[in-house]
């Protein structure tokens, strides 16, 4: 078909043989069922390896700036690879191709998108959240299963660590989205998820401290992710799911209404903000700072923490070094804590030092708790400031002339420079 052209394997078709090899092991781990084809628990970390290689193997012209839909499009591809029980370039291509139109020349459906939210379900008495004008309904579970189907036995069977979940009390938040097909509209339905739960764990977390009871380290996030997502039809009919597989503990927890009320607050301010640069590196931002919180190990959240800071600080575009980008958090806090400004040096050396000597340095929560609140404070000004920095541009401005030794040229350009500058900062 005159679409292959658009569909390589490396450059020129050179790793085919590659392609058909972690194909065929992919293949392998699906197991035939009543509906269609499943991975065991066991074998979905290997799957989602095999995945992630063919995801980087594989060009899709149409996709070359979303790997995540392409990745998409591959497993579906195995699906039906599955079911032509046959393997070639050419059967692989055919795959890719109908699975390709099928997200451009699909028509739209609507769906309904599940989430477990893993909060006490007496915490919050509004009936719905919107963001990013997604309108998510809040109801407890006993109220949403009496008019959606819950999910049949062989998910039960499949899935019987995830169904546990189904047992303890939480809230569920829903919505109704449209959308071409089911993957595309869990990820824009999950991406607006998620910045509500960063918004969430931001108005929770600032300013406090944790630290877990009887040593050791776990998860520093106040409301953990869902177990599971259930996707239903227009009908409320059960269609499918995605789960996370963590071994995480999933507390139901009990929150201040101070902090419910600042929470809210923070999500009608979000959805008044303008849609341009900076909103969009806070939105990347909270969502790298959410991701850390999730973790069992402390390095990874260290270093994902550290990397909300790196975002911020324009590191990827400006190619800068590490220290400037201290020099640059140091900027956006509140001059007279001095001792902040002290914090980000240890934490600066704590960071190179894991960077080159990973198994031999050791990270607690007395590590995390200030790397959090600094991390806190950058996210904070960053969201204050969506409305009058607005771009990368003036936000690179803004970390260039707020130092005090900065060099002008004339005294005309210093007043333009400290007028923006206080602009900002006030």
């Amino acid at each position: 078909m005159k679409e292959w052209n658009k569909i390589k394997f490396g450059k020129k078709d050179k790793y085919v043989d590659k392609v058909i090899k972690y194909i065929g092991r992919a293949l392998e781990l699906m197991t035939p069922t009543d509906g269609g084809f499943r991975i065991s628990i066991l074998g979905a970390p290997n799957y989602d390896d095999i995945l992630y290689v063919l995801g980087d193997l594989i060009t899709i012209k149409e996709f070359l700036g979303n790997s995540r839909l392409k990745r998409i499009i591959i497993r579906k591809t195995l699906v039906r690879l599955k079911k032509y029980k046959r393997l070639s370039p050419y059967y692989i291509k055919k795959a890719i191709d109908i699975e390709k139109k099928k997200i451009f020349e699909g028509s739209p459906k609507k769906y309904f998108v599940v989430f477990q939210f893993i909060v006490d379900p007496n915490g919050f008495h509004r009936k719905q959240i919107t963001i990013d004008g997604i309108t998510f309904k809040l109801k407890k579970k006993a109220d949403f299963f009496r008019t959606f189907t819950p999910p049949d036995h062989n998910y039960r069977i499949i899935h019987p660590r995830v169904f546990e979940s189904f047992l303890k009390e939480y809230l569920i938040l829903y919505t109704k989205y449209e959308g071409t097909n089911i993957d595309s509209v869990f990820y824009d339905v999950n991406s607006s998820f998620e910045i509500l739960r960063g918004l969430l764990n931001l108005s929770l977390k600032y300013g406090r401290s944790t630290y877990n009871i009887g040593g050791g380290f776990g998860p520093h996030s106040a409301v953990i992710s869902p177990r599971f997502y259930l996707i239903y039809t227009a009908r409320k009919q059960f269609l499918e799911s995605f789960f996370n597989t963590g071994s995480y503990i999933s507390p139901s927890r009990i929150f201040d209404k101070k902090r419910i009320a600042w929470f809210f607050s923070l999500v009608r301010y979000y959805n008044r903000k303008k849609e341009n640069e900076l909103k969009n590196i806070f939105k990347n931002s909270i969502k790298i700072y959410v991701d850390s919180l999730e973790s069992n190990d402390a390095k990874i959240s260290f270093f994902g923490l550290w990397q909300v800071l790196e975002f911020i600080a324009l590191k990827d575009i400006q190619n800068i070094s590490e220290r400037k980008v201290c020099q640059r958090i140091k900027s956006l806090l509140d001059p007279k804590a001095k001792i902040e400004q002290e914090l980000i040096n240890i934490l600066y050396k704590k960071r190179n030092k894991i960077a080159h000597e990973f198994l031999n340095v050791e990270i607690t929560e007395e590590d995390l708790n200030p790397l959090l609140s600094i991390v806190q404070s950058a996210l904070l000004f960053v969201f204050d400031n969506i409305n009058v920095i607005e771009t990368k541009e003036k936000l690179n401005y803004f970390y260039e002339n707020i130092s005090p030794n900065t060099k002008t040229k004339n005294l005309e350009e210093k007043k333009a420079m400290i007028n923006y500058v206080m602009k900002i900062k006030s």
